[in-house]
């Protein structure tokens, strides 16, 4: 009980510092757990979106890569594959598919879209539905884009940003900056919100290959069984079909590569989350509490030495140990500086008193069990 009065009377002594520290662990627990909850919650939604993504495509022929993104320097595919794929028994349909970042749409304002996070894409629309991942909105008036001066957009970004359908307007491609008439809207995914921020173009297939790849191949052809074929036997015959350095890829493994892909994303978001967090509670200890030039150079020794938001840091080699090196500085104050680097004069005195009032209570404990024993033997000696 003793304990418990000194560490009430402790609290009383600094109640609005107790308060104040009571509400940032109150806050740090409660956005370190709105992180995790987030971030569960988007692996759920883009897990979703991969299969959705993927819904229609039974396999897919793309350039081999040994190394590196594919996503960024993977070979095209050479159209003309398109045909030989075809002509394999068990093929019910082909396309080749585009697909391109840095797609960005120029409103009516001439203001160029932003996005934070969410990629600016551009893609083909197949002619087989079963094939594409979009489909026409339900206003009435969308339709596919056919032809070199049409195209069409993602409804969430039309919405958003005020585009109309039939207007003309500019988007910035891989091949220059360029104006199309806007012909309508498009799902992409199974349901209204799929795209989870993304704002995306759309082409048909030979517009897009010309905007987007200058000409080019296409990314990867994907194809849909007939009804009764054999996977495996199909992909077999493909493979037979196609060059040594392409390959044939079913629907599990680019369901697989694509979640592993948002994952990728999604965790590097999560880590900033929660080294934001940290990196203020760290700033705030190491430098010391109390005290703003304590901050502001525990501030400037953290981010010179591990790097910050832009700059690399002295220690740019070790950046995925980073937490780890923050945890090890905190150890390290809590044993040889629990003030901080430059602690406030009055927060070290009133540590200090603390310190002394400690151990006078304890001294104290340990004085009144000695006379305790002491009493007690002379007791039990006048007794015998």
């Amino acid at each position: 009980m003793s304990l418990l009065r000194y560490t009430l009377k402790s609290i009383a002594g600094a109640r609005i510092r107790f308060l104040l520290t009571t509400l940032a662990v109150v806050v740090g627990v409660a956005f370190t757990v709105g992180v995790f909850v987030t971030t569960d919650g988007l692996r759920s939604t883009f897990g979703d979106l991969s299969e959705d993504i993927f819904e229609g495509v039974d396999l897919s022929v793309r350039s081999e890569v040994e190394f590196g993104d594919r996503d960024f320097g993977a070979p095209l595919v050479d159209p003309a594959l398109v045909d030989d794929i075809r002509s394999v028994d068990g093929v019910a349909a082909a396309e080749g598919g585009v697909f391109e970042f840095n797609v960005i749409a120029i409103d009516s304002n001439g203001e160029a879209l932003e996005s934070i996070g969410p990629p600016q894409m551009g893609v083909s629309w197949p002619e087989d539905q079963q094939l594409s991942q979009v489909s026409v909105w339900p206003d009435g008036i969308s339709r596919p884009p056919r032809g070199g001066g049409e195209f069409a957009l993602d409804a969430d970004t039309a919405r958003e940003n005020g585009f109309e359908v039939g207007d003309r307007y500019r988007i910035i491609t891989p091949t220059g900056t360029r104006e199309f008439t806007l012909v309508g809207l498009f799902r992409f995914g199974s349901s209204e919100d799929a795209t989870v921020g993304a704002q995306i173009a759309a082409w048909d297939a030979e517009t897009a290959q010309q905007v987007l790849h200058d000409g080019g191949g296409y990314d990867s052809i994907d194809v849909r069984l007939a009804p009764g074929a054999s996977l495996e036997a199909v992909a077999a015959a493909i493979g037979a079909a196609i060059p040594d350095n392409t390959e044939v890829v079913a629907n599990e493994q680019l369901v697989e590569e694509q979640t592993d892909e948002f994952n990728e994303f999604i965790g590097f978001f999560q880590n900033f989350l929660l080294a934001f967090a940290i990196v203020i509670l760290v700033v705030v200890i190491f430098g010391g509490m109390g005290n703003i030039v304590g901050v502001i150079a525990g501030a400037a020794v953290l981010i010179g030495v591990l790097g910050g938001p832009k700059q690399p840091g002295l220690l740019v080699e070790f950046s995925e140990f980073k937490l780890l090196i923050y945890g090890a500085l905190l150890i390290w104050m809590m044993l040889a500086r629990p003030a901080g680097l430059i602690p406030s004069v009055r927060r070290t005195r009133e540590l200090r008193q603390h310190e002394m009032a400690q151990d006078a209570w304890l001294q104290g404990q340990v004085d009144d069990e000695d006379e305790g024993k002491e009493a007690r033997s002379s007791t039990a000696a006048a007794r015998r």
